[in-house]
């Protein structure tokens, strides 16, 4: 089961000097694929974030910061140091003849998920309008797919991609079930983000 992403905060009472009216400014650093040069940016709007950035763990986050708060965060991207990881692949419930598989991009996986995939309408890879049904949080909650005649689907944000050989897929099989780590950051990276913070 994916763990949810845990934080820690520390409100600083005193603001430093020059930032006067600023005591209540988040600052958060999240390992991010596009961009992670450290410097110390204020977002207000978060799809600034992810055009400057691409999706991080942080986005979601930070989304939900603006949306409660109606305050900006003070981001900055750190560079990724260990890549998120793909595992625990389980094809056993698949009993058409097209295999599912899943990848990363260049970056690795850019969340922790618990992946499950079904078949809501099957069909012959290439050929049928085949539906899917995705969860990553291990089937707590399902995103209707449409795969239509298509042999691969990239799943939005986490830079993974649903790929399928060529055969069939079936109503009602659970296809593929794995999990992937998220990326991390070091010690080095948080010291530099500290020092340009």
């Amino acid at each position: 089961m994916a763990q949810l992403p845990s934080a820690t905060t520390t409100i600083s009472e005193a603001a430093a000097a020059g930032a006067e009216g600023l005591t209540s400014l988040l600052a958060i650093w999240a390992p991010v694929k596009t961009n992670a040069d450290l410097v110390p940016r204020l977002y207000s709007n978060p799809e600034a974030l992810l055009t400057q950035h691409g999706y991080s763990r942080a986005a979601d986050y930070v989304a939900m910061h603006v949306s409660e708060t109606g305050k900006p965060v003070l981001f900055q991207g750190l560079p990724i140091v260990t890549q998120g990881v793909l595992g625990r692949f389980n094809t056993s419930g698949n009993t058409g003849t097209s295999v599912a598989s899943i990848s990363a991009g260049g970056s690795g996986p850019l969340e922790e998920t618990d992946g499950v995939l079904k078949v809501a309408k099957g069909g012959t890879i290439g050929t049928d309008q085949i539906q899917l049904e995705l969860s990553l949080d291990g089937g707590r909650t399902y995103k209707q797919v449409r795969l239509g005649t298509a042999n691969s689907y990239a799943i939005p944000y986490v830079d993974l991609t649903l790929n399928f050989a060529a055969g069939t897929l079936v109503a009602g099989d659970t296809v593929l079930t794995w999990y992937s780590s998220a990326p991390r950051v070091d010690q080095a990276g948080l010291a530099a983000a500290r020092a340009a913070l």
